[in-house]
């Protein structure tokens, strides 16, 4: 009687083949996560009413996150953004830069933006300030002029009167520098607006103050594939509001997911993006 049973080759055959297409299935996730998604910026659009919105309507452009220098550089892509929405005013809910590794890029970037809008951004805990001169608001307080069109805001207030609009901007909240519950009721008659790097350590009460809050720090994850990425990382990350528009009891809160990335340089499922917001009053 022959024996017929199969040899230890080919056995063996289907296990590597499907091991082959695993591993090349990873490869271009990963190749797709490197080189392709970081270098789509998409446009995110919110129409938000209001009946505490005084005078006429105005755009604001959000950025967030950029950590520059990016591995896949955005910032023509976000200028020529920038160009094509026509915003009234620009706001960055911090992490310009990375980690105090390379100023140049950051610095750049804030430039052409103070010399075409108004600006103002709030310090994320990449642009940490350590020693006097070692961190994004001291390199551009003293290297380049602080022109009126642009404001780094430090548990400060930018008033923008033609926009009846006031922008709160706290300190970095991951590094626990906010100091909103310093703040006492706001003013009247105009539109008050909170600028911040993390939602995550707001609490009711504050949020509740302002009439629209404006974060990032997410990345949205910044890889969505089976769990996002970014939370799992870092647990500082607000995980109940990763990216989008939240219409909240205590108040109206829009996360941008930026477009730049921490740890890994990748990116899937989240795409870079700059929200573009329409602020209208309903009276």
């Amino acid at each position: 009687m022959s024996d017929h049973r199969p040899s230890a080759g080919r056995t063996a055959a289907p296990f590597l083949l499907s091991a082959a297409l695993v591993l090349a299935a990873a490869a271009a996730l990963f190749l797709y996560g490197l080189l392709v998604e970081p270098s789509r910026l998409v446009i995110r659009r919110y129409a938000i009413a209001s009946p505490r919105k005084p005078g006429p309507a105005f755009r604001i452009a959000l950025l967030s996150d950029l950590h520059l220098p990016a591995f896949i550089p955005l910032q023509a892509k976000i200028i020529a953004a920038l160009e094509q929405a026509r915003p009234d005013l620009v706001l960055i809910a911090g992490d310009v830069q990375n980690h105090l590794s390379n100023h140049a890029a950051a610095l750049d970037f804030l430039q052409a933006l103070a010399g075409r809008w108004p600006t103002a951004m709030v310090p994320g805990d990449a642009d940490a300030c350590g020693a006097q001169g070692q961190c994004l608001y001291c390199l551009y307080k003293y290297t380049l002029r602080q022109e009126a069109p642009f404001r780094i805001l430090r548990n400060a207030w930018a008033e923008f009167p033609a926009l009846n609009l006031a922008v709160y901007g706290a300190d970095d909240p991951v590094l626990e520098r906010d100091r909103l519950d310093t703040l006492g009721p706001l003013p009247p008659g105009r539109f008050n607006l909170l600028l911040i790097h993390s939602s995550k350590r707001l609490s009711d009460s504050e949020m509740g103050k302002f009439d629209l809050v404006l974060a990032g720090n997410t990345h949205g994850g910044q890889i969505r594939f089976l769990i996002p990425f970014l939370p799992w990382y870092d647990p500082r990350v607000d995980t109940r509001h990763l990216q989008g528009r939240f219409m909240l009891p205590q108040g109206n809160l829009v996360v941008t997911s930026g477009t730049g990335t921490s740890l890994l340089p990748i990116r899937i499922g989240v795409p870079p993006e700059m929200a573009v917001l329409d602020i209208r009053g309903t009276k």
